[in-house]
């Protein structure tokens, strides 16, 4: 018996160096091994069938772990940018973690994303918080979205379509709608989407992505301010009007001067109030 065992290791250990490639053997084939027309290497002893593969096992695909941060950032950012998470509100990460359902790890990680978006703030001792600033604060993100939204408008007059320019006019109108219906919620929506049409009208993703992470730093501190009564009126229009025609013209300098000047009213109207 040891003979057997014996020959059997030294053909074992002679295939291992002909063939790396692993190969399944039933504990009947270690027993009784027989000559081949090649190399053979028993990796591994079972008399068991292979077991099957994942789909077949009945498993159901999960979440990738960066995935579901961005699922837990996304919900995060909706809450705070439509202001159910006011300015200043504390964020417990085992808080959210119990909230939505996941592990502290992926509330975590997307409190870090926030906070290099700006949303967020890290203080000391206190955790974080939902972004909080004043007047110089607003004026400092108004200049920065001054200076890119104008240089989006001149890009976009050299690159938006005649089919980009009606769906601008087609916003304009609907707004123009809005107004008459006295529908602040629709106001709101309709301003914001024709700056994002411009935005996109540039064919500059990174210049997007920026404005769009400005503006949403802006709605945290200005909210209340857009909501109060006055906020809403045919000034905001006729602006948005003087952009698209310079646009639909091709003429960038005047589209950039144009909502270089609408940017600015903007801020007068939200610092004063």
């Amino acid at each position: 018996m040891h003979a057997v065992k014996a020959r059997l290791l030294i053909y074992m250990l002679h295939v291992n160096r002909e063939c790396r490639k692993p190969e399944i053997w039933s504990a009947r084939e270690l027993r009784h091994p027989v000559a081949s027309s090649g190399p053979r290497y028993p990796a591994t002893v079972t008399d068991s069938p292979l077991a099957p593969l994942l789909p077949q096992a009945g498993l159901s695909p999960v979440e990738p772990p960066d995935r579901l941060v961005e699922l837990v950032e996304t919900t995060l950012r909706e809450a705070i940018v439509s202001g159910r998470l006011a300015s200043g509100a504390h964020l417990s990460v085992p808080e959210i973690a119990r909230q939505l359902g996941v592990s502290r790890t992926p509330a975590r990680e997307a409190l870090f994303a926030l906070e290099r978006s700006g949303l967020v703030e890290v203080r000391p001792r206190r955790g974080a918080v939902v972004v909080a600033g004043g007047r110089a604060d607003l004026r400092e993100l108004f200049e920065l979205r001054e200076a890119l939204e104008g240089m989006a408008a001149r890009l976009s007059a050299q690159h938006m379509s005649d089919a980009d320019v009606a769906a601008l006019q087609v916003t304009l109108e609907e707004h123009q709608a809005a107004i008459d219906a006295d529908d602040l919620d629709a106001h709101v929506r309709l301003d914001q989407q024709f700056h994002q049409m411009i935005a996109a009208g540039s064919a500059n993703q990174r210049l997007a992505s920026s404005i769009e992470q400005l503006r949403d730093q802006i709605s945290v501190l200005v909210r209340v301010n857009a909501l109060r009564p006055g906020g809403m009126d045919e000034g905001v229009l006729r602006a948005h009007g003087r952009v698209a025609r310079s646009i639909e013209r091709h003429d960038g300098e005047q589209a950039e001067i144009r909502l270089r000047e609408h940017i600015r009213a903007v801020f007068r109207f939200m610092s004063a109030a």
